[in-house]
């Protein structure tokens, strides 16, 4: 496994962890309530926030551009919230929670989880925005190096031209 995969790995497991101790200290859930919640929740939103990897690739962070940036990104956020706290109930009420009182629980929250899902939707995109911009920097700096060298190889070149005797003596 790379260490990509592994510092991803835990990062999800400190977000469920997270949540799973706020939702059984806090909110008083079961212990099986919050680990399931918290898993189900944390994978949902992860799926659905890099199924969105393209967008990503194809809207670029420019200042000429940034109301576009910002509607575009405001709009993808609201979309994977509102698809992400839909298929969280879906699945938790479906298939792992029955319990009346939990699904009250879960109702009542349903505008907390909205906005925590649009934070960490934009969390999400900071952070792929800074991955980005940092390559691009890297990649930037790579080629200044090169161009650097190549300018000192053409100027060592340009005076071994004008050392070499043949080059004086032909008009």
């Amino acid at each position: 496994m790379t260490k990509k995969a592994i510092n991803i790995i835990i990062l999800l497991s400190t977000l469920v962890g997270v949540s799973t101790i706020y939702f059984h200290y806090s909110a008083g859930l079961t212990v099986y309530q919050a680990i399931i919640d918290s898993t189900v929740s944390t994978m949902l939103l992860t799926g659905f926030s890099t199924g969105l990897l393209q967008l990503y690739r194809f809207v670029h962070f420019e200042l000429d551009g940034l109301l576009k940036f910002i509607v575009i990104h405001l709009m993808s956020g609201v979309i994977v919230s509102i698809f992400w706290v839909n298929a969280t109930q879906l699945v938790l009420f479906q298939v792992f929670i029955n319990d009346p009182a939990y699904q009250t629980f879960f109702k009542t929250n349903l505008v907390t989880r909205f906005f925590f899902g649009l934070i960490l939707y934009f969390t999400f995109t900071a952070f792929i925005y800074l991955i980005q911009a940092y390559f691009k920097n890297i990649e930037s700096i790579k080629n200044e190096e090169s161009l650097k060298r190549q300018l000192l190889e053409a100027e060592l070149n340009v005076l071994k031209l004008q050392v070499n005797p043949h080059f004086i003596l032909t008009p």
